[in-house]
């Protein structure tokens, strides 16, 4: 894959690098005006930054680049690496939900052996310019059409279940 576009940063290992890395990857979006995965990217930002200051305890290195799709990935300098441990359905463990979490937002994400450790990573699929925001479609009031879904309105928004992110997250491992 050829890269039209890469920007990274370095990042220390402290909880702080975590905010740092949103506000980086929102910046260089708005940069290659793809504001409509900002919200997305952070969050899976916020993840995989939380997850190698917790688990690596390295210093590490955030690059977002941009070709087919924006890949968001965090390198550290562990070598070793160990299978995700998920939180399972209805359990009540503190942690183990964030890369169920970068699963749900994003169209693939993996680890990556590198020459001096690994890089966590996600792919953000780029926007269709046809369809626009939700924050764009006009809302209308009463029986009338917004154009959107085909029952004179978006319709109720599916719910996002504990169980479908175990799935999504099994066909990216």
């Amino acid at each position: 894959m050829t890269v039209h576009s890469a920007r990274q940063i370095g990042l220390p290992c402290e909880l702080a690098s975590v905010t740092v890395g949103r506000h980086f990857v929102r910046d260089v979006l708005n940069d290659w005006e793809l504001p409509r995965l900002v919200d997305d990217a952070q969050l899976a930002t916020s993840e995989l930054v939380a997850n190698a200051v917790r688990h690596a305890g390295t210093d590490l290195v955030l690059t977002v680049s941009l070709d087919d799709e924006v890949v968001i990935a965090i390198e550290d300098s562990k070598p070793e690496i160990r299978h995700p441990v998920l939180a399972g359905p209805g359990s009540m463990a503190e942690g183990g939900r964030g890369l169920h979490i970068v699963a749900a937002v994003s169209s693939d994400w993996g680890i990556t052996a590198t020459g001096a450790g690994k890089a966590v990573w996600c792919a953000l699929a780029l926007p269709d310019n046809a369809s626009p925001d939700a924050a764009m479609v006009p809302l209308r009031r009463g029986g009338q059409s917004s154009g959107v879904g085909g029952s004179g309105g978006p319709g109720p928004r599916p719910s996002l279940r504990t169980e479908d992110l175990g799935e999504q997250a099994g066909r990216a491992g």
